[in-house]
């Protein structure tokens, strides 16, 4: 994998919020435990990410800001494994404790959304 290959470009990100509409209005839902993620092909040779992290998911922003940081990191990894999808990932409220540990369960979300993709016919190869 080339270094330019593991950057995560303006290209790659969901900006507009006619952008995060379409999808969260026509893409299909992949879910992980407390991670929601809602995928739809964007036909563009590049996966696009968009994160909507509320402050019903924790009320501080160092924590948001964290789980924010952490899935980036995670997409930017895996990227080349969700070409041509635009994804916008959700955080449900989490359990009384507050704990979130994300680092186990981002690895499973990529692999859900991958194979929802692929269940849908959409996947591009």
């Amino acid at each position: 994998m080339t270094p330019e290959r593991l950057r995560f470009p303006r290209e790659a990100r969901l900006l507009k919020a006619s952008e995060f509409r379409s999808v969260f209005r026509t893409g299909r839902r992949a879910r992980v435990g407390l991670l929601h993620a809602r995928l739809r092909p964007n036909g563009r040779r590049r996966a696009r990410l968009g994160l909507a992290v509320s402050l019903k998911a924790t009320r501080k922003a160092v924590v948001r800001n964290r789980i924010r940081r952490q899935l980036r990191e995670s997409f930017r990894v895996n990227q080349h494994r969700l070409e041509g999808l635009d994804i916008v990932v959700s955080l449900a409220r989490p359990p009384a404790g507050g704990a979130i540990d994300l680092r186990s369960r981002l690895p499973r979300l990529w692999g859900e959304v991958v194979r929802v993709a692929e269940a849908e016919g959409k996947w591009k190869d």
